[in-house]
């Protein structure tokens, strides 16, 4: 099987890049292109269409499993080798099988019927979406780079691209009895179809149909060949009809004077017939990274980074097809830079006019009774989203503030507020966001998100909930307002002491309220009341059971489902299992986020504890550059780096990278915590002083703490926390294992026992609370050497906990040294990082001189 880097190696003269064929191209006379196009099924990929070579891939595998399904000498896993099917069809089913040509063989194998071949086309090619490729191209066809354009494809993408994004409207011929009309010398952009149109029965698909071109259009396609050189993008060779025809012209000077250049992707399988064709003279290969890449360098340098669509141009149709590139995963993911920049300048062009055409409606909608905006007051709101993008929020304030004070109209008021408040929070301003949102609820009191967006801003728990009830007054029928306050007392159930009891029930009522709402899978209160139950009621798998089951009726193998059943998996060859069942429902489901499945693999293979089937299964990915660009894999690589293979250094620069996608909290958050593993407490810093807005106020605090404890600090790390608490009283009892933590830091034993023992004979001594009762215990062993450790209730909490951290600090108490570092040892292989957390645990004081735990710890 020849490659593309093994023509690179084979035919290393016969390399030419793109900065070649940009010069043939731009070198023309009076504007008449040099070259034709000749486009493959590779052309539509990203716009939504599988290539010839994907089919190929599906249509093999599910003829070949039909064929062997009574042969007992198979597997019948559906596992196979590409290339042992391939020569078993080759020499079992040679009547009918071409390994030259499997497209077309395996087309009329799978579809007897030139009707149910249009109609297998018709729906592969409906309602798709010209890529951002097909963009760049229109633009050199209007500036006549490019005039005529042949095409193997029975999709009308390049007809919709011309209407799309140019008022150019080019001659197509999809028969041969039309292609006589079309003349070299005419200035109108030719589309010629060599293999029909999917509108029409005759389509050329089969083996029969694609051994030769029809005569009219074999003859125009010489023709052409006469005047100008060719250039492929997308097309690997596999029709005979047209292999042959460039064979014949190649053998004749006549032809083809400013040569072939024939596009390969790096991963391209090259056929037999392609490789032969790349021997001859004037014929040539440039390596690209995919369609839309190449033509998006050509427009690049051509039009100096003018943007693929003419903003003026851009009708609502396409406003729609901007709005497909922004989601459009091939192209988030897209190597080119240009790409990405084109995209994101597009977007913020598409937000723009978004915001614009909302305004207008504003002013002109018969139902709305507010004040009409001004066009000087619609050009502000542009002008304020535009400073928004570049984060010059202080610009933003002085404009609004200006504004506000000369405005007496209602809704342009309404809308400046709702600028001010992103601006102080994104400024960290929370008193002044706050008394914004105050002045917007004054203004627009029946709007419940205003309340909501409140309850966000505040710090008390109790204020939080008064402001979320008062939007659900508003709007009881909307289900994340539920949802919202299902999260806030979750959070607050573990940290209070109160009726417990009534606390889990309410949560509960709370969720099957939301889902009563909206009983999709798309809820998120499924996954808030399966957690919750399964961490607080872990005995409960019946009502987990029952959880899933009612899901399973929706979509029985999505993400969610998936997670849950993987949830309660408790023995590791189940989980080798369950890796099977997650690749099948990622295949499944094609329209489904992939990354969700391969993150849940990632878990599986982390709990199984598999080196390498980790790295494997990383390299994999990796390999693919599917998710080089998404911030949430580089995330979640980044945690694996240090805590299966004790990286911290890529760790971080992953982190980093993730940052510069896409702005989160948990990654900011993550990479200060591992700057302060590394040591670099300046950058921690740093980083913590560039994204405090999008960090809550007891991140801040948590990260304040975490940089004295580093410097062991411990004192001012426990009035840090003493602060928080001052401010959020009712966060006290989710930090008593803290607080205690830092009075034994600093020996301060008895205010220790002091504060734990209140805390836990109210608790009743709940084995959940395994810190707090290990701090316990140590704090009074230190005040009374003599002291016996409550063996029961330690034996209990070894006996039920998986945490081998919590083990390793129990054996600490009962003075097993060697227990301690089996459990420890255990927990690195486990989680590397867990050696930056544990190292100080007053609970091994006394291990700090066994050398052997020095050596765990470095």
């Amino acid at each position: 099987m020849t490659r593309t880097e093994d023509i690179k190696k084979e035919l290393k003269q016969k390399e030419r890049f793109v900065g070649d064929i940009l010069r043939f191209v731009e070198t023309r006379n009076d504007k008449n292109p040099n070259y034709s196009l000749l486009l493959g099924s590779g052309c539509s990929i990203t716009s939504g269409i599988r290539s010839g070579g994907q089919l190929i891939n599906e249509w093999r595998k599910e003829i070949f499993i039909n064929l062997i399904k009574y042969d007992d000498k198979y597997n019948k896993d559906e596992n196979y080798d590409e290339e042992d099917v391939v020569e078993y069809l080759a020499k079992k089913e040679g009547s009918w099988y071409n390994k030259s040509n499997e497209y077309s063989s395996l087309f009329e194998k799978k579809y007897d019927l030139p009707r149910q071949r249009r109609m297998f086309v018709e729906k592969e090619v409906r309602e798709k979406t010209p890529s951002i490729g097909y963009a760049y191209l229109m633009n050199l066809v209007k500036g006549s780079y490019f005039n005529t354009l042949f095409t193997t494809n029975f999709d009308d993408l390049i007809n919709e691209a011309f209407y799309q994004f140019s008022e150019v409207r080019p001659m197509v011929c999809a028969h041969d009895s039309s292609i006589n009309s079309i003349t070299i010398t005419s200035k109108r952009p030719k589309v010629i179809k060599l293999h029909g149109d999917y509108l029409f029965d005759d389509i050329k698909s089969t083996l029969r149909e694609t051994e030769s071109l029809e005569d009219n259009i074999r003859n125009k396609f010489i023709e052409f060949a006469k005047d100008y050189g060719l250039i492929v993008v997308g097309y690997g060779g596999h029709d005979r009809s047209i292999m042959d025809v460039l064979n014949y012209l190649l053998k004749h000077e006549d032809y083809y004077k400013n040569g072939i250049y024939w596009c390969l992707r790096k991963d391209d399988v090259i056929s037999e017939d392609l490789r032969k064709l790349l021997w001859k003279d004037r014929v040539y290969f440039v390596v690209i990274d995919g369609f839309d890449e190449f033509f998006a360098e050509l427009h690049n340098k051509i039009y100096d980074g003018k943007l693929p669509i003419d903003t003026n141009f851009i009708s609502n149709k396409s406003q729609d097809i901007v709005k497909k590139f922004i989601n459009n995963k091939y192209l988030i993911d897209s190597k080119s830079d240009i790409i990405r920049n084109d995209i994101k300048n597009l977007e913020s062009q598409s937000e723009r006019d978004n915001l614009y055409e909302n305004i207008k409606q504003m002013q002109t909608d018969k139902d709305f009774g507010g004040d009409k905006l001004e066009n000087n007051e619609v050009m502000i709101l542009l002008q304020l989203t535009n400073l928004s993008k570049q984060d010059r929020y202080e610009e933003m304030l002085q404009i609004i503030n200006d504004s506000v004070v000369t405005t007496s109209n209602k809704e342009f008021k309404i809308e400046l507020l709702k600028k001010q408040i992103i601006a102080y929070v994104r400024l960290s301003k929370q008193i002044d966001a706050i008394a914004s949102t105050d002045k917007l609820i004054e203004l627009d009191s029946n709007n419940p998100i205003h309340f909501i967006n409140k309850s966000n801003l505040v710090d008390n728990f109790y204020e939080k909930i008064e402001l979320i009830d008062k939007a659900i007054s508003l709007d009881e029928y909307y289900e994340d307002f539920y949802n919202n306050k299902i999260g806030l007392l979750i959070n607050k159930h573990d940290s209070t002491i109160g009726d417990t009891q009534n606390d889990f029930k309410t949560i509960v009522e709370l969720c099957d309220k939301s889902l009563q709402i909206n009983p999709s899978i798309d809820n998120s209160a499924w996954i808030l009341k399966f957690d919750f139950i399964k961490y607080y009621k872990t005995e409960d798998t019946k009502t987990l059971n029952i959880i899933i089951d009612d899901l399973s009726k929706q979509r029985p193998y999505s993400i969610n489902i998936l997670q849950m059943r993987y949830d309660l998996i408790e023995k590791d060859n189940e989980r080798k299992d369950f890796i099977q069942i997650v690749k099948k429902a990622k295949n499944k489901y094609l329209h489904d986020n992939k990354l969700d499945y391969d993150l849940l693999i990632l878990a599986i293979l982390k709990k199984l504890n598999n080196r390498n089937d980790i790295r494997e299964y990383i390299d994999l990915l990796d390999n693919t550059k599917i998710y080089d660009k998404n911030s949430v894999y580089l995330k979640n690589k980044a945690i694996i780096e240090l805590e299966k293979f004790n990286d911290v250094k890529n760790a971080i620069e992953l982190l980093e990278d993730s940052l510069k996608i896409k702005r989160n909290t948990t990654v900011v958050i993550l990479l200060i915590t591992y700057l302060v593993y590394s040591n670099n407490i300046q950058k921690a810093m740093q980083i913590k002083d560039q994204y405090k807005y999008i960090l809550s106020r007891e991140d801040l605090f948590n990260i304040e703490k975490d940089l004295y404890d580093k410097k062991k600090d411990y004192v001012e790390a426990y009035n840090t926390v003493q602060k928080l608490i001052s401010i959020d009283s009712d966060l006290k009892y989710r930090y008593i294992s803290t607080l205690s933590y830092y009075l034994l830091l600093q020996r301060k034993y008895s205010e220790a026992k002091e504060l734990l023992k209140d805390y836990l004979e109210i608790k009743n001594y709940n084995k959940k609370l395994e810190a707090e009762i290990i701090n316990y215990e140590l704090a009074s062993m230190k005040l009374n050497p003599s002291y016996n450790v409550n063996k029961s209730r330690l034996e209990t909490i070894y006996s039920k906990t998986r945490n081998e951290l919590t083990k390793a600090a129990i054996c600490a108490l009962e003075k097993k040294e060697l227990d301690v570092l089996k459990h420890l040892n255990r927990q690195l292989e486990i989680d590397a990082s867990s050696k930056y957390v544990f190292k100080n645990w007053p609970v091994f004081e006394d291990m700090q001189t066994n050398s052997k735990f020095r050596t765990l710890v470095e």
